[in-house]
């Protein structure tokens, strides 16, 4: 086979997560865990090869390497001394551990509306009292103000004066629902096996203290955290790959973040706002009117030598959830039990690239809800991933494993007093909780929590999904929910395509060309990667509803150079009477994530990697 050149987006993140004090750790399986198999099936064409077949990857699969279950991060231990400590708005210093004759001032790091973007405020005096929720502190000696000695970040919440809380406390609710806050934790790129592995006590404590209820079945809708960002929280769907409208619902509205975003619909009526990401780019361009966001702090902490050196952030031994917590922690803090609150707490750090990373995260996060206990007893509660984990060596490691990035974890707690076995909305949550659940049905359930609490839902708003809260119809399938077959739970059944069949070069073939032609104008700048001939590419048709003999669907593997990268994307072909049509879906994925690839083009940016 010739050399030929192509480009296929590629994902990368960069990894910055270590937790305090980290062991190495065995993992211990649960029998109560283990594949677990729905009877909602569906039929289609009225063939047994079309069924979807709803089972979850066993998180304790013996066939899976065991490097993959080994819990092996080194411990950290902090050389950091810190100078800083914030209460109540006032930097204090420790002057036993400073150098003598120094100067110690902060300053504001202030969000802008657009998410990604803030604005530094002018340094202040230690006597002067901050009101902004991210502060950077800065030391330095008098004889050289030139060269500060000392630097560090900090996290505070202020409460703020919100009018319609007020209106909100003192008028009747609709039908005298009490204001139940509602909280999301979303740890990225965490599966629901991760889930089971690795954070087994925080499971546990919210299966059996606060009657969680678990989706085993819970399925993406997209690549990465962008589009499933978007369906479960402003209930939007992005432009859709290139698939025949036969084999998936096309979902078209016109939603937006800052009309249709539950943070913001809840804030317009009276609740305190968080937006709590470590890190600042999850969503880009975002009009976030939050009450309180964390992002500027992620954005700082990118700009020092020590974030790009080390996997701590420089010598602290903390980490984005750290961040996470201890924001979350004020922001409860400060407006106590008696005023509504809503969260949005995106940790992306802790597990984005690796992927038995997880379990330091397990002991943070139960001391923190057992210490919350009462506030979130009268919230609804939602510990979830946005999509399983879908970059690194893992990834084409293992079947299972390689199943588990379609399955994110997630659990839904209810307010205490609403946990009652006879209550409409438990009995249909746990009827539901064994079909095929989407990001879009969240976002769906999250209009009913929002309208009991008086909350008026934008008229043009369309849904894509349904409520946990009321009934779900069995039978559900992946291309009348508009997911497309690359991320669908089901399983379906597959036959190999051989490289003996002319197909298999064509659909080849198909894919470079489709990639040199996106890359083109851009090779002055971009890597194109190479075609290597030392992996053979894998491709086998998906027996998927709505294919035909003259429609069919074929999922293909295969690896570059110089990158030594394998990628994963589908394809559709029609077979017309004397040719055939090929059309690509329009998402790929590197799933093996180099390190050497760096973006340098916004235009493509999931396509382009820096020659430079």
């Amino acid at each position: 086979m010739k050399f030929r050149k192509f480009h296929f987006p590629l994902f990368i993140f960069i990894v910055i997560s270590c937790i305090n004090v980290l062991s190495s750790s065995a993992l211990k399986p649960s029998d109560k865990y283990q594949s677990l198999k729905s009877e909602n099936v569906n039929f289609n064409n009225n063939n047994d090869e079309y069924q979807c077949i709803l089972e979850t990857p066993d998180p304790w699969d013996p066939t899976i390497p065991k490097k993959f279950f080994a819990a092996n991060l080194s411990s950290c231990y902090s050389k950091y001394q810190t100078l800083s400590s914030l209460k109540d708005g006032y930097i204090k210093i420790d002057l036993n551990l400073a150098k003598p004759n120094t100067t110690c001032q902060w300053q504001c790091l202030i969000p802008d509306d657009i998410e990604n973007t803030y604005t530094k405020s002018e340094w202040h005096e230690l006597k002067d009292q901050s009101i902004c929720d991210v502060i950077k502190v800065r030391c330095y000696t008098n004889e050289n103000p030139d060269e500060q000695y000392y630097e560090n970040l900090h996290v505070q919440i202020i409460p703020k004066e919100i009018s319609q809380t007020l209106k909100l406390l003192s008028s009747p609710n609709n039908n005298g629902t009490p204001l139940y806050n509602i909280h999301i934790f979303v740890i990225d790129a965490v599966s629901r096996s991760q889930g089971i592995r690795f954070l087994p006590n925080t499971i546990n404590y919210l299966e059996n203290e606060m009657k969680a209820v678990h989706f085993p079945f819970y399925n993406k809708v997209a690549w990465n955290s962008w589009p499933n960002g978007d369906a479960f929280l402003f209930g939007h769907s992005r432009p859709r790959d290139n698939i025949p409208p036969s084999i998936m619902k096309n979902l078209c509205d016109n939603q937006s973040f800052s009309k249709h975003y539950f943070g913001n619909i809840l804030q317009d009526l009276g609740y305190a706002n968080l937006f709590n990401e470590d890190v600042y780019s999850i969503f880009e361009n975002l009009n976030v009117t939050a009450t309180h966001k964390l992002a500027p702090l992620g954005a700082e902490l990118k700009k020092t030598a020590k974030y790009k050196e080390t996997l701590f952030y420089g010598d602290h031994c903390i980490s984005g959830l750290d961040y996470n917590i201890e924001i979350f922690q004020k922001f409860i803090d400060a407006y106590g039990l008696s005023k509504p609150k809503f969260s949005l707490n995106w940790n992306s750090q802790t597990s984005h690239d690796q992927f038995n990373w997880l379990y330091v995260a397990d002991d943070i996060l139960l001391k923190f809800i057992q210490k919350n206990k009462k506030e979130l007893d009268n919230s609804y509660f939602i510990l979830m991933g946005d999509h399983g984990p879908n970059v690194g060596e893992h990834r084409f490691s293992h079947e299972t494993i390689a199943l588990e990035e379609r399955n994110p974890m997630f659990y839904i707690s209810l307010p205490k007093d609403l946990r009652k076995a006879d209550n409409p909305i438990v009995k249909n949550l746990k009827a539901n909780k064994n079909k095929l659940i989407a990001h879009y049905d969240l976002y769906a359930t999250m209009a009913d929590i929002a309208e009991s609490v008086g909350a008026e839902i934008p008229i043009d708003t369309t849904f894509h999904g349904k409520s946990f809260f009321k009934p779900i119809p069995d039978g559900r399938t992946c291309g009348e929910m508009g997911i497309s077959p690359m991320y669908c739970n089901c399983r379906y059944k597959k036959a190999n395509l051989t490289s003996e069949n002319p197909l298999y070069q064509k659909i080849l073939d198909s894919i470079f060309s489709k990639m040199n032609e996106t890359i083109a104008p851009f090779t002055d700048i971009c890597v194109v990667p190479l075609f290597s001939s030392k992996f053979q590419p894998i491709m086998k048709e998906i027996f998927y509803p709505g294919t035909t003999k003259t429609l069919k669907i074929y999922q293909v593997i295969f690896e570059t150079l110089p990158d030594n990268g394998r990628w994963e994307t589908y394809v559709s072909v029609k077979f017309h009477y004397d040719w055939i049509e090929i059309q690509n879906f329009l998402n790929l994925g590197n799933r093996l994530n180099p390190p050497w690839a760096k973006r340098c083009s916004n235009t493509i940016r999931d396509f382009c990697f820096c020659k430079s």
